[in-house]
């Protein structure tokens, strides 16, 4: 119950943060099912795969990550075993961590974060390429920095960017793609979200996709996300949180397609009061259902929704059909392992934890 209060905090000051940050720069779990002996226990595994559209998560190992802040925000586990985590705590938008685990949770170094002498205390997001660099977002000043070995060894100002919510890479096509918000000037107004750098000299090509209608109409930039990923066909999959749609964008083209997230958790969103003071954000982002993550494990394309402090997930394959529907998750999406493994991010008494599970198909 601490651990969710703090969250529900932590969440009210972000956004306060970011509608300040933006008025100055923009201008304009779910815990898996209890123990049930036998036959009701099979029946209920029955039931939630049907309406969760045939799909079921197994677990296959929980990790405390020793030396983590409590709140996992991203993780990804490379081939030799090592775990890179950004993790924060639920006070604040500047309190992260970005360090590297060992895979039975032990601390190996920290990169990047607020008590580190870096500079990027802001850190928003990261990946990690195949030669075991890792590139790191900022907030703002919305910079994009590569680490080597442990080390920093550049930084780029992203000027065509006013703040950044992630990135993802496409080494394979030799593209990078930020999320972030470059004003648009002329009406609706709003932003343009994903933006084309060059891998790995990082010039600028082009930016894509609009806020969406709904953020518009509904005053959501301040507590605004863009979770973003790029898939196997070189897509980029976006989410304009707190919007309920799931976009695919073609960068050679620039088509982009939208998909309805379909999902029986509610409430959505309503309209955002940008002068309703801490009690109200706090009570707006506790109340409300909104997508938090997006990955892609495979040929599913997987957006994790939350409210309340509990977790579902909803499944696309790779034309943006939805395959599945409220899967129940034992923590925040936040990255993938090995041999195409979930990682869930959880907070737990003793700290930070990540949970590595398998998406099975019971059909």
């Amino acid at each position: 119950m601490q651990a969710a209060e703090r969250a529900r905090g932590g969440r009210a000051l972000r956004a306060l943060y970011r509608l300040a940050l933006l008025a100055v720069v923009g201008g304009a779990a779910l815990q898996l099912a209890a123990w049930v002996p036998g036959a009701a226990r099979r029946s209920q595994k029955r039931t939630a795969a049907r309406w969760a559209g045939g799909y079921t998560l197994r677990i296959a190992r929980k990790t405390m990550l020793i030396g983590a802040l409590p709140r996992v925000i991203f993780a990804t586990e490379r081939p030799e075993g090592r775990l890179t985590v950004l993790s924060g705590t639920f006070s604040g938008p500047d309190t992260v961590s970005l360090a590297q685990f060992d895979l039975s949770g032990r601390l190996i170094g920290k990169l990047a974060g607020t008590d580190i002498p870096t500079g990027l205390s802001r850190v928003e997001g990261f990946r990690v390429d195949h030669l075991g660099d890792t590139w790191v977002s900022t907030l703002y000043p919305p910079e994009l920095a590569r680490f080597s070995q442990g080390s920093l060894i550049s930084a780029v100002l992203l000027k065509a960017i006013r703040i950044t919510y992630g990135l993802a890479l496409d080494e394979t096509r030799g593209r990078v793609f930020v999320a972030g918000c470059s004003p648009r000037s002329k009406p609706p107004g709003g932003c343009l979200l994903i933006h084309q750098f060059t891998f790995p000299g990082l010039q600028y090509v082009r930016s894509f996709l609009p806020t969406a209608p709904e953020v518009l109409q509904k005053r959501q930039f301040s507590v605004q996300t863009v979770p973003i990923e790029v898939g196997p066909r070189g897509n980029v999959w976006a989410i304009d949180s707190p919007a309920w749609t799931l976009y695919s964008i073609d960068p050679s083209s620039g088509r982009v397609s939208s998909h309805p997230i379909q999902s029986r958790v509610m409430p959505r969103a309503g309209a955002f009061d940008a002068m309703g003071g801490a009690e109200y954000v706090r009570t707006y982002m506790q109340n409300a259902a909104v997508p938090v993550s997006i990955v892609i494990s495979g040929r599913t394309v997987i957006v994790c929704v939350r409210r309340s402090g509990h977790f579902w997930l909803e499944l696309f394959n790779l034309s943006g059909a939805q395959i599945g529907t409220d899967v129940p998750a034992p923590g925040r999406l936040v990255g993938t392992g090995r041999g195409d493994a979930l990682l869930f991010g959880a907070s737990s008494k003793g700290g930070a934890q990540l949970i590595r599970a398998e998406l099975r198909d019971l059909r």
